[in-house]
């Protein structure tokens, strides 16, 4: 919490958020109470008793992977568009009353359409959230499809194929793409085409890179899918340049 004499400033700043995963703003409160409504058993481990002990294993992350492991397993309980709606109103909720004005958010639909939760559904719940949050909240928002690189690029095209024919980029539902998921070992000029026709549809394009991949993973995606933003990028300061 902070202290300084600034912070009745910083409160009343109105701020922009450029960099946050919708189904990473799943409190264990809400996940609870999802799983019950869906009838949704969820992991037989001690992390998952209650609200109270999830949450504890929440602050005791020790990589990105021991931290998607329990980011995947709560969106289980993500199954009707309500539930996505629900999810984003929350967060948009905490947001504004941060001072948040302008939200641009991620969200993963490989995710939940490999665990046959339509594409649809997930773009309906999350867009009713948005709009809601445009009218009763005076935020703009913006929706950006990242594409999972722990699946297979024929997965990704996929999905980007899949968003191309809803028109979802070219209605505005979708703000652009990005790129998101375990980073070692999976490069970004693995995702060449799919960004090289993005660019083409004029589509805006994000990436992780440089989490915890190497200094050489942010420059691929800057040269090979031409980017305008760096997700996290914390590897830069490798850089012998």
């Amino acid at each position: 919490m902070c202290r300084s004499p600034l912070h009745p400033l910083l409160v009343a700043l109105p701020k922009c958020e450029h960099h946050l995963h919708l189904e990473g703003t799943l409190t264990p409160a809400l996940l609870f109470t999802l799983s019950a409504r869906n009838s949704i058993s969820l992991p037989s481990t001690p992390a998952y008793t209650s609200p109270s002990t999830l949450l504890a294993a929440y602050e005791a992350f020790t990589s990105l992977d021991s931290f998607l492991s329990y980011y995947y397993a709560g969106m289980s309980v993500l199954i009707n568009p309500s539930d996505f709606e629900q999810l984003a109103w929350e967060y948009f909720v905490k947001a504004h009353s941060d001072g948040v004005v302008h939200a641009e958010v991620s969200f993963d639909p490989q995710a939940h359409t490999g665990r046959g939760v339509s594409y649809s559904t997930v773009v309906s719940g999350f867009t009713a959230a948005c709009r809601r949050a445009e009218r009763e909240l005076g935020m703009s928002t913006v929706l950006i499809l990242c594409l999972l690189r722990h699946l297979p690029v024929a997965d990704a095209e996929q999905m980007f194929s899949t968003a191309l024919s809803n028109h979802d980029f070219a209605n505005g539902t979708l703000g652009g793409i990005g790129l998101d998921s375990s980073e070692l070992g999976r490069p970004p000029e693995l995702y060449k085409t799919i960004y090289a026709s993005a660019k083409t549809a004029r589509i805006k394009r994000t990436a992780h890179a440089g989490e915890e991949g190497p200094v050489e993973y942010i420059a691929s995606a800057i040269h090979n899918l031409d980017v305008s933003r760096i997700d996290h990028g914390i590897r830069l300061v490798d850089s012998a340049v």
